[in-house]
């Protein structure tokens, strides 16, 4: 269904983090601050 909207899931990725990444701008944002956290 979500392929059929536009935004299909990549091969190996999880379609639930696909989904996470395509309603949530902020994702990558968040990923990159907590990478410099470690």
């Amino acid at each position: 269904h979500f392929s059929n909207a536009g935004f299909p899931c990549p091969i190996m990725q999880s379609p639930s983090d696909h989904f996470l990444r395509a309603i949530n701008t902020d994702f990558d944002r968040i990923i990159a601050m907590c990478k410099t956290w470690q």
